[in-house]
């Protein structure tokens, strides 16, 4: 629906999780594959059957933890300022040059790239950025939300912390719900967290990783990029981004405090990782 705002709109918890019908996910579940060529896609479906054995009658937690499983033991060593050449690469290149420790990629690069595993093992995937309220342009950092049709419900998910998803009362959790639980100090065994550790492994909350804590500890505001902005990225020419400068639509949806000033360095490279990664 047509919304006020030119770059951002504040929304309730309940419109970002509560209304979660399918219109209601169309509105951010973002269609990784839709600028990949189809010989991409190929590439990508035999990474998903024959390198990570998913199937098409795996619940999609599973799906995730196979995901999660397979790709994470290559991240800790890539993990740093990707060179320029990173952002005109495909995914699955970009996967076998991790692999080779022959490249650096950044939390955005994870984000496409589990984007789009996940959209092609058949699940609705969002982009959600993170920036620390009280040091706007701090602390920031860009993962996934998947969500789980089981339980009618978005998981946070952090490839780059090798996170598939946290569980309470065994229910799949939301980034805020997580940011809640570590502020708040919370000691419930019933809360599991669902993490790659010498293997994926299921753990009491307290082994959350530090470098992880630093992104929803304290005040926070957490972006949900709308599909259709990063959608609009494509094709990259200045004539598009008059009109994507022009337009009256947000570029994303934001819950909690709103940070005192923009940060353009660090949505240039998210916004970077969709325009380039093709």
């Amino acid at each position: 629906k047509k919304m006020p705002l030119a770059y951002a709109a504040q929304m309730s918890y309940n419109q970002l999780y509560e209304q979660v019908n399918e219109k209601d996910r169309s509105l951010w579940a973002f269609a990784y594959d839709n600028n990949y060529s189809a010989s991409e896609k190929v590439k990508v479906k035999h990474l998903l059957n024959d390198s990570m054995h998913i199937l098409a009658s795996d619940p999609s937690y599973v799906k995730i933890e196979k995901i999660i499983s397979w790709l994470y033991p290559c991240v800790p060593g890539t993990y740093d300022e990707p060179g320029d050449s990173v952002y005109s690469m495909p995914v699955t290149k970009l996967i076998a040059g991790m692999q080779a420790n022959s490249i650096k990629v950044f939390c955005t690069n994870h984000t496409e790239i589990l984007g789009l595993l996940a959209t092609e093992a058949g699940m609705q995937v969002r982009s959600v950025t993170n920036e620390g309220a009280v040091s706007p342009g701090k602390d920031l950092h860009s993962f996934n939300e998947i969500f789980i049709p089981e339980f009618n419900r978005w998981a946070y998910t952090d490839l780059t912390h090798g996170i598939a998803y946290i569980k309470k009362n065994g229910m799949p959790l939301n980034i805020v719900e997580v940011s809640g639980l570590m502020n708040s100090k919370e000691s419930d065994s019933s809360i599991r967290l669902k993490i790659y550790n010498k293997g994926l492994r299921e753990e009491r909350l307290d082994v959350f990783p530090k470098t992880a804590a630093g992104y929803v500890v304290g005040p926070r505001q957490f972006r949900y990029y709308f599909s259709e902005y990063l959608q609009n990225q494509q094709p990259v020419s200045l004539m598009n981004r008059v009109r994507i400068f022009l337009s009256v639509r947000p570029q994303y949806g934001f819950n909690g405090k709103p940070p005192k000033s923009p940060t353009p360095a660090f949505l240039t490279r998210l916004i970077s990782s969709y325009a380039f990664l093709v």
